[in-house]
């Protein structure tokens, strides 16, 4: 069971400032929310990411549910999100999937600083120091969809890279304050148990489940929740300070789903899309095979071809000092709805995120 969202917000994507849907779960130990008095909190958080939207793809659906559920449960930050075009999210799903590279890679940042503003005293925001027994973990999952989109991300210091100096009035910028803001109003709530779990502006604890009708009403009686975001942030410009050496290892755990590339155009732009897409495909399996990485698929997905998959696994798990496993679920589909392989997912999950958290 799920517990609701400690904060549902909306950030804009770096692509094109489409507006999209997130949420932030914080870890579950013994049925109850971690405190900031706790030791582990926060080292490690995660980022999931859902199917495709024109086919219903969204944060709600139950394997994002799944992974979520079971990486709260090991002590993770875990950041969800809705696609542009899926769900409420703005905007609409595109042919390439650049753009929602650009929507992960927004929710990423977010939930990097996020972290860092969350772990650091209200009134010393400063870098934050990690050694060997304090690494911390960032790991990038998706299902489906979101699979094909975790796997063709750039570097992670190749885009984090720009949220450090922000230029005023981008969507980098509005990220970072976003998350500055977010975290020190949490921090106040975790510091001061009496006080009411106000969203400021923000829908905090499952308040996205309301009505359009009731959300255009309560609206109506209070300010533009945009406008109360910006307000509480216009203090925080002076005192930024960037998260170096807060990710210390990633991850990426890739789900089901490497589609087939199709081949448009002439020769000449054939070639030049062929270049650039060995380019691509290199620099990802270095990525993979260079940081721990998980990849999970059942040998019943319609939607894979089994040669290739396993191939491709085969190939990344043997090359010289690699750290990507995988994983092949017997009876397992696309949609992990047969008997048992459910259980087999999440064991997949824990096994593997337990050894990120235990180092």
């Amino acid at each position: 069971m799920l517990p609701r969202p400690n904060l549902s917000f909306t950030l804009p994507s770096i692509h094109d400032n489409t507006k999209l849907d997130c949420r932030i779960y914080h870890p579950i130990r013994s049925n109850q929310s971690l405190t900031l008095s706790d030791p582990s909190w926060p080292r490690h958080a995660a980022v999931v990411a859902h199917p495709y939207a024109p086919l219903g793809g969204s944060y709600d659906d139950p394997i994002v549910l799944l992974v979520t559920s079971t990486l709260l449960h090991l002590g993770f930050v875990v950041a969800t999100f809705n696609f542009r075009g899926a769900s409420s999210s703005n905007g609409r799903t595109s042919w390439t999937s650049k753009p929602e590279r650009a929507d992960y890679m927004s929710v990423t940042g977010f939930l990097v600083y996020y972290l860092h503003y969350l772990s650091a005293p209200q009134n010393q925001l400063r870098p934050i120091e990690t050694d060997e027994n304090s690494a911390s973990t960032l790991l990038l999952a998706g299902y489906s969809y979101g699979a094909m989109v975790t796997l063709q991300l750039p570097p992670l210091d190749s885009y984090l890279s720009h949220f450090a100096s922000p230029a005023t009035h981008t969507a980098f910028a509005d990220i970072r304050l976003r998350a500055q803001h977010l975290a020190e109003e949490q921090v106040i709530m975790f510091t001061t148990p009496a006080s009411p779990r106000k969203s400021l502006g923000m829908r905090v604890g499952g308040n996205e489940d309301i009505s359009p009708k009731a959300r255009d009403k309560q609206r109506a009686h209070s300010p533009d929740p945009e406008e109360k975001i910006r307000r509480g942030v216009r203090d925080i410009l002076s005192r930024i300070s960037p998260p170096l050496g807060f990710v210390t290892n990633l991850a990426t755990m890739s789900f089901s789903n490497l589609w087939a590339k199709k081949k448009k155009g002439g020769p000449a732009k054939n070639h030049e899309d062929d270049r650039k897409r060995e380019e691509g495909e290199a620099e990802a399996e270095a990525k993979f095979t260079a940081n721990p990485t998980l990849a999970i698929y059942g040998d019943q997905d319609s939607f894979l071809s089994m040669k290739k998959m396993r191939d491709w696994a085969t190939q990344l798990s043997g090359a010289e000092g690699s750290q990507f496993r995988y994983v092949e679920v017997s009876t397992a589909g696309h949609f992990w709805i047969e008997h048992g392989v459910a259980h087999e997912l999440r064991e997949a999950i824990y096994s593997f995120s337990a050894g990120l958290v235990k180092g």
